[in-house]
């Protein structure tokens, strides 16, 4: 069981956590931010900028976007669809491509956060059962996304997950039962 104090700590590490991460470019040693963003509701792209703000490369996505996942070791990262998510993007930076797509489970969307193992073998997703707003956590291997195994979030909503050490994982569950037919009325992706 999580102690209150480490709960809160992990709290305040949270909050400080951008929707943006930054990442080392294996070939120079730069500093580089990858980020998602929309031009106007229609036109969504992942880009990547330095220290100083230029963007160095941009692709097209499908829909709006939010939050990149980096790969421990390898110049990857990933950019998941915003709630109702409906891809993962992935792209090595050293080449400036697209290497992947994972789509979400049948009747299940992402949340807009995922998360690579502390070795990169494998990718955690936090997906929504649309029918009945159960969350559920899937654990993916990395790069085939196959499914490995999946569970229940004990939630609704499970808008993200950290680690909190090796062996516990910690899931944020929104508590929205929000299914896409829904969401769609207000936010058109």
């Amino acid at each position: 069981m999580l102690s209150r104090r480490s709960f809160l700590l992990l709290s305040g590490a949270l909050i400080t956590t951008s929707s943006w991460a930054a990442l080392s470019q294996q070939k120079t040693g730069d500093t580089l931010y990858a980020s998602a963003y929309s031009l106007d509701k229609n036109t969504h792209f992942f880009g990547l900028f330095n220290d100083e703000g230029t963007i160095l490369w941009t692709a097209p996505l499908p829909h709006r976007s939010h939050a990149p996942v980096v790969h421990p070791n390898q110049s990857i990262v990933g950019i998941v669809g915003r709630r109702p998510g409906f891809f993962i993007d992935f792209f090595d930076v050293s080449s400036n491509q697209r290497i992947k797509r994972i789509e979400p489970s049948k009747d299940h969307h992402f949340y807009g956060h995922a998360l690579f193992s502390a070795d990169g073998t494998q990718l955690i997703t936090q997906e929504n059962y649309y029918p009945t707003g159960e969350g559920r956590i899937f654990i993916r291997d990395w790069p085939s996304g196959n499914i490995l195994q999946s569970f229940n979030s004990n939630g609704i909503g499970p808008h993200e997950s950290v680690f909190l050490n090796d062996q516990v994982l910690i899931i944020a569950n929104g508590g929205l039962h929000d299914p896409p037919k829904r969401r769609q009325r207000y936010f058109k992706p």
